[in-house]
């Protein structure tokens, strides 16, 4: 593997990252695109404070319903409305805030469960390592293509230069007549001046 690639790749590469890293991160602060576990929680926390809510106004019965209807949109989320076995239970803390509630009403105390999909430690971490894998992708690619660019024209150029060092005049790289960059015009300067040093032999 030659230095250039070396060189360019990790130029490209940097570039890359940084510049993806920025975005996300941007992103994630002004929250255009949170993590799925994230997602999952807003979600759960809405649907615990409206079945909350539920319960308070109508009662046991609209909250069964409203269960229902969130598990038909979602079968993942399942609402579990259990009664505790004194009014006393509402005053000690909740053993999962993210996932119960306890609601007093007329004196009889609710749990409201949400069993709400787990999230491993693959799901929640491929979301946030995605654009940066393919950043790195993306950079190695570009890197692998801007090298072989360069590397043929001056992958000739070298070449014909140890032919002139040994005395052979004749060696031409003959670049592309298409090619109109500074490497096409390399190598065609290349060519005049071995044509020249040809004629003076």
């Amino acid at each position: 593997m030659s230095r250039l690639f070396l060189r360019l790749s990790a130029v490209v590469w940097l570039v890359t990252v940084l510049s993806t890293a920025v975005v996300v991160g941007i992103s994630y602060i002004m929250g255009v695109f949170p993590p799925n576990d994230v997602r999952v929680e807003t979600k759960r926390d809405l649907i615990l404070a409206t079945a909350a809510k539920i319960l308070l106004s109508d009662g046991e019965g609209a909250v069964v319903t409203f269960g229902r209807q969130t598990t038909a949109v979602d079968p993942a989320m399942r609402l579990v409305l259990s009664r505790e076995s004194s009014p006393s239970a509402c005053s000690r803390p909740v053993g999962n805030e993210a996932a119960e509630r306890l609601i007093l009403r007329d004196d009889i105390c609710w749990r409201l469960r949400l069993d709400a999909p787990q999230q491993g430690w693959l799901s929640t971490l491929l979301p946030k390592v995605t654009p940066l894998l393919v950043s790195v992708l993306t950079s190695l690619g570009a890197a692998f293509w801007i090298v072989r660019y360069f590397m043929g024209p001056l992958g000739k150029l070298r070449d014909g230069l140890s032919g002139l060092a040994r005395g052979d005049f004749s060696r031409r790289i003959a670049p592309d007549p298409k090619q109109r960059d500074e490497l096409a015009m390399l190598g065609r300067d290349f060519d005049q001046t071995a044509a020249r040093l040809q004629e003076f032999q």
